[in-house]
């Protein structure tokens, strides 16, 4: 498990605002901590350019003694506009969206890689799911504080009772902090990429219970992948 580290995360807005300029982003006013990301991939039937949004959000106060500001929350979404000739459609909800807590450089850099890949069209396999030994029943997904993971499985849910006669499994959201009261009472815990970072000390602590959902899966509510990995036909 990587630790929360102060001297780390002064440094992590600086140094990503550093590398999106250099390749020739553009900058909002420095008030709003946003930028973005042109990029044009359509064909000849359609033209397509995908908006990639990178915002900060500064909850921490400044340092007075070392000058240094710490930025808390990252969000990256992707948005699309889609031109065929005849009209102009733009996606008002974001194709693609991660928000978390600037932990350390290297989890950031691992979350914005995913929001590259996906911005581009690359769209990798991130983490696997290890199949789990039982039959899934009861499915718990844990993020910092239970909203995200709360919406993302009720979205699931309803996934699953839509396209499974008598469905019979439950999808549930909570805090990760409430995880050791809960975990017997599911046979698998997905954590949301938003603490990936607890990954190998949860997994150290519960096995093969705790698996990571796909960051390109989350950010784009690609359920049918989150079933397929934990061998659920939906």
């Amino acid at each position: 498990m990587r630790e929360k580290n102060k001297f780390t995360k002064a440094y992590i807005k600086p140094m990503v605002q550093a590398w999106l300029s250099a390749m020739e982003c553009t900058q909002d006013s420095p008030k709003r901590n946003r930028m973005f990301i042109e990029y044009e991939c359509g064909n000849e039937q359609e033209a397509i350019t995908r908006y990639g949004v990178v915002q900060f959000w500064d909850r921490s106060t400044q340092n007075k003694e070392q000058h240094q500001f710490y930025g808390d929350i990252m969000e990256l979404s992707v948005y699309e506009v889609r031109f065929d000739g005849k009209e102009k459609r733009k996606s008002i909800d974001p194709e693609f969206y991660l928000h978390f807590e600037m932990v350390d450089f290297e989890f950031v850099l691992e979350q914005i890689s995913a929001f590259f890949c996906f911005l581009y069209g690359t769209n990798p396999e991130d983490e696997e799911l290890i199949e789990v030994p039982n039959k899934i029943k009861r499915i718990l997904i844990c993020c910092t504080a239970g909203l995200t993971s709360g919406y993302f499985a009720s979205l699931l849910q309803d996934k699953l009772d839509q396209d499974i006669e008598d469905n019979d499994i439950i999808c549930e959201g909570y805090n990760v902090s409430y995880l050791p009261e809960l975990i017997d009472e599911y046979d698998v815990v997905l954590l949301t990429p938003q603490i990936f970072y607890m990954y190998d000390e949860l997994r150290e602590k519960y096995g093969e219970k705790i698996q990571l959902i796909d960051r390109i899966a989350f950010a784009t509510f690609n359920f049918t992948s989150v079933l397929e990995k934990l061998n659920i036909c939906s």
